[in-house]
């Protein structure tokens, strides 16, 4: 058994991914995060992007909690004619916009924005907002049609609001609410 380390390159940052299992499969790296859970991800040896192996890399160990996914969230709306939304934060409340802001996913479930320096979380209202805390409750599933798209559930709903003034809701009351959903767009 030997030792890795992989830098991984995500705009604002480099990160060091450190202690799961981790296996090449073909073109992939597989993370086993548990004996249930394990994430696949494509790599490239490239050190001027930032991507570096180190050691034997037979059955090397890399701080779960440190491993990230990085990429940007769209919303769209259910019903017959799905509209896709970007989503940016605004006074850190996430809202539909005109741009896209770049977010690191870690797999504690916490979501982080690198511009802010603040975390994904729902507030008391039911809105999604910044915080200075990480929110361990988002998850993130892999969509089979797409390997970059993956839809975005809160403590195991997958289920959002787009409110009447254009924040994002989850369990919410907000005026005008209509059902969306979320997608996290990852950037390789």
């Amino acid at each position: 058994m030997s030792f890795i380390r992989l830098y991984r390159f995500c705009p604002f940052s480099f990160t060091l991914f450190s202690t799961a299992d981790v296996f090449i499969e073909g073109q992939f790296l597989l993370f086993k995060i548990s004996r249930l859970e394990s994430i696949k991800t494509p790599y490239k040896v490239d050190p001027a992007m930032g991507l570096i192996f180190s050691g034997n890399i037979d059955k090397p160990k890399v701080p779960v909690e440190k491993m990230m996914l990085c990429g940007i969230l769209h919303l769209y709306e259910a019903g017959c004619h799905p509209k896709m939304e970007y989503l940016l934060f605004q006074n850190n409340e996430l809202i539909v916009g005109g741009g896209s802001v770049f977010l690191s996913y870690y797999l504690t479930g916490a979501i982080f924005s690198s511009e802010s320096k603040k975390f994904l979380n729902v507030n008391s209202e039911g809105k999604l907002v910044l915080g200075d805390r990480p929110d361990t409750g988002f998850r993130l599933k892999n969509e089979q049609s797409m390997c970059c798209k993956r839809s975005v559930s809160y403590h195991g709903f997958s289920e959002f609001q787009l409110c009447g003034n254009g924040l994002i809701g989850y369990d919410s009351t907000c005026p005008g609410a209509r059902m969306a959903y979320l997608d996290f767009i990852e950037i390789l």
